[in-house]
C-alpha cells in the first residue's frame, strides 16, 4: 500500500504556485510537480493563496461555494472557518498548560526546543511520526516568533494558543492524513489575526493546502515579515463588502447511484498499473520521454502501438514513462518497393503525426528578450514567461501548460549534453522564445496527447544537401523530451541530424543503397496510388 511506502517520513514542505488553485489543490502532493523522497524524508508541494478583493460579487460567490464544494468531498481532511479560530480557550486546557509552563520557567535556557519538550503531553494525540514533525515545525514557527518579539510572556500568551488550535481544530484533520494520499485543506474567510497567520504557517509546515479568502481587505499578513515566504498573495480586484452564506447553495450537484458505483469502478479498474485507463487520467502527471533502442524492424513494428502497450511503459508515483523512438533512417532498401512500403508505413496522415518534406523547416524569428525569465539557478521562471506577450498558450489546458514548460527547463538544463555545436551565452533564452513560437499545429497535437494511448510523431523526410537550423534541432529535441516518436527519413545517406544533437540520442539504421533521385513529391504520388489500389473494389459501393 501507498501508506506503508511514506508513512514514517518526516516531511519538509515547498509552497508551490499556481493559476488555477480549484483544480490544483485537489492534485494528490505526490503527482505534484517537486515531490521527492528518499527513506528519511518527504518533500510535499502544497498551496498556500491569499485570495484579496472580488472582481464582481456575483462570481466571487459562485466561485467560493464552487471551491467549497469541491473540497468538501475530502470529508475530515477539508476545515472551513467562517469566524477564524476559537477565541476562548478551556478552562482545563489552561490548567493544563500552566502546568507544564510552570516546568518551562524553571529552565537556564528557555528556546523553542526546550518549550516544546516540556508541553509535549499538550500536543494532539497521533502516531509518533506525525507527532515528531508537529514538535518540529513548531520549534520552527516558535523560533520564527520569538525572533520578531523576544518577550517570553507574549511568547506564553502565542504559545498556549497555538497548542490549543491543534488540538481544538486539527487534530482529527491531521490524524486522517495518510501520507501518499490527499492532505489536508484548510479554507479560510474573512478577518485574520496575527497570530493566527502564524498558525496558518505552521499548518502550511505540516503539510496542509490553505487558501485564505478576504474580500475586505488584506487581514493583518502584512503584520508576519514571514507570512510572504510561505504564502502568495492575488489581488482579485477591489475591496468589497460580501458576506458569504454557505447555507446557500448556489447550484445541488446530486450523485446517483450509478455515478457513486461508477466512481467505485474507476478506483478499482482505471490504478497506475491496471492498463485499463480513463481519458485524461494521467493529464496532471509529469512526463519522462525513455527513448528505447531498437533495430528497424522493431521501430517498424511498434510504430502504431500506443504507449501503455510497448516495453518500458510505467507509471509511478506521479510520473508517466513513455517508451518513445528516435531515429534516422540513412539509405534505401536493396528493392526500391521495400523502401516505399517503409515509407509508407512511417508517413501515412494521422492527426497524430506531422510531416516535414523540406529543412529547414522552422522559422528563424527575432525577439527583444525579456530579463529575469530565467532564475539564478539555472530553472525557467514561469510566471514570468506566462506574462510574456509571446506567451500564446493560455488557451491549452493549464496541464499542457506546464509539461511545455517542464521541457523547456529540461532542454534548458540539459543543453550542453544534447546539442553538438557551439552554445552562445544566450542560447537558453534562445530555447525559450523558439518553443513559444511553436506553430498551431504542434500545439494541437500536444493538446490531444494522452499519455497511455496514442504517441504523437514527428516524420521528416530530407532529400537534399540542406540541414537543420538551429530552430529545427530545438523544436525537434523538444517534442522528443515530451514524448514524441522522431524518426528522419535520409534516402542520400547525407549527414543533417549529426550536425545538432549528440549520436547518444539517437539511433542510426544504415542501409545499404543510397538514392539521390526521391522527391517528396515522387513519394507522396506512389503513396496515393497504394492507397488508392487497396481500395479495390470497394470503392464502388456506398456505406
Amino acid at each position: 500500500m501507498v501508506e506503508n511506502k511514506y508513512k514514517n517520513l518526516m516531511i519538509n514542505t515547498i509552497s508551490r504556485k499556481t493559476s488555477n488553485i480549484e483544480e490544483d489543490i485537489l492534485v494528490n502532493p505526490v503527482h505534484r510537480k517537486g515531490f521527492a523522497h528518499n527513506d528519511k524524508l518527504m518533500v510535499t508541494p502544497i498551496y498556500f493563496y491569499r485570495f484579496i478583493g472580488a472582481d464582481s460579487i456575483e462570481t466571487y460567490e459562485n466561485w467560493v461555494k464552487d471551491l467549497d464544494e469541491r473540497l468538501s468531498d475530502l470529508k475530515n481532511l477539508y476545515i472551513r472557518l467562517e469566524k477564524g479560530f476559537e477565541k476562548v480557550i478551556d478552562i482545563s486546557f489552561i490548567t493544563e498548560f500552566n502546568r507544564s509552563w510552570g516546568d518551562v520557567e524553571k529552565l537556564p535556557i528557555k528556546n523553542s526546543k526546550n518549550i516544546v519538550e516540556k508541553t509535549q503531553p499538550l500536543f494532539p494525540k497521533v502516531e509518533k511520526t506525525k507527532l515528531n514533525l508537529l514538535k518540529e515545525k513548531t520549534e520552527l514557527l516558535l523560533d520564527i516568533y520569538i525572533k520578531n518579539q523576544p518577550n517570553i510572556n507574549i511568547t506564553k500568551n502565542f504559545y498556549i494558543k497555538i497548542l490549543f488550535w491543534l488540538k481544538k481544530h486539527i487534530e482529527n484533520s491531521f490524524d486522517a492524513y495518510v501520507y501518499g494520499e490527499d492532505n489536508p485543506k484548510l479554507l479560510y474567510i474573512g478577518d485574520i489575526q496575527k497570530d493566527e497567520v502564524y498558525f496558518l504557517i505552521l499548518l502550511s509546515m505540516i503539510g496542509f493546502d490553505i487558501v485564505y479568502l478576504n474580500p475586505q481587505n488584506n487581514g493583518k499578513f502584512n503584520e508576519v515579515p514571514e507570512s510572504s515566504v510561505y504564502s502568495h498573495e492575488v489581488i482579485l480586484g477591489e475591496y468589497k463588502d460580501i458576506e458569504l452564506d454557505f447555507s446557500k447553495v448556489s447550484k445541488e450537484r446530486l450523485e446517483t447511484v450509478a455515478y457513486k458505483a461508477s466512481r467505485e469502478i474507476e478506483k478499482i479498474l482505471h490504478t497506475e498499473d491496471s492498463g485499463m485507463y480513463s481519458p485524461w487520467q494521467f493529464e496532471h502527471y509529469e512526463v519522462i520521454a525513455q527513448t528505447i533502442k531498437t533495430t528497424l524492424e522493431e521501430l517498424l513494428i511498434i510504430w502504431d502501438e500506443e504507449a501503455r502497450f510497448r516495453e518500458g511503459f510505467k507509471i509511478d508515483s506521479g510520473k508517466v514513462l513513455i517508451p518513445n523512438v528516435f531515429g534516422k533512417i540513412s539509405g534505401t532498401c536493396d528493392q526500391i518497393e521495400d523502401y516505399y512500403k517503409m515509407y509508407s508505413t512511417l508517413a501515412k496522415e494521422s492527426p497524430m503525426k506531422i510531416f516535414v518534406g523540406k529543412i529547414p523547416f522552422t522559422a528563424q524569428r527575432g525577439y527583444a528578450a525579456s530579463p529575469g525569465i530565467i532564475n539564478f539557478d539555472g530553472t525557467l521562471n514561469k510566471e514570468k514567461i506566462k506574462s510574456l506577450p509571446e506567451y500564446k498558450f493560455h488557451h491549452l489546458r493549464l496541464s499542457v501548460q506546464n509539461m511545455i514548460l517542464n521541457a523547456i527547463e529540461k532542454l534548458i538544463i540539459y543543453k550542453e549534453d544534447i546539442f553538438n555545436f557551439s552554445l552562445a551565452p544566450n542560447f537558453s533564452v534562445h530555447i525559450i522564445y523558439t518553443i513559444l513560437g511553436l506553430e498551431k499545429k504542434y500545439l494541437d497535437i500536444i493538446q490531444k496527447f494522452d499519455y497511455p494511448f496514442e504517441i504523437p510523431k514527428l516524420v521528416i523526410f530530407d532529400t537534399d544537401e540542406k540541414i537543420f537550423n538551429k530552430e529545427d534541432l530545438i523544436v525537434i529535441s523538444f517534442l522528443h523530451f515530451i514524448g514524441f516518436d522522431v524518426v528522419i527519413l535520409t534516402p542520400t545517406g547525407y549527414n543533417n541530424i549529426e550536425s545538432g544533437i549528440k549520436s547518444g540520442y539517437y539511433d542510426i539504421h544504415k542501409l545499404k543503397e543510397l538514392r539521390f533521385d526521391l522527391s517528396l513529391e515522387g513519394m507522396n504520388s506512389k503513396l496515393e496510388r497504394e492507397v488508392t489500389k487497396k481500395r479495390g473494389f470497394f470503392g464502388f459501393f456506398t456505406f
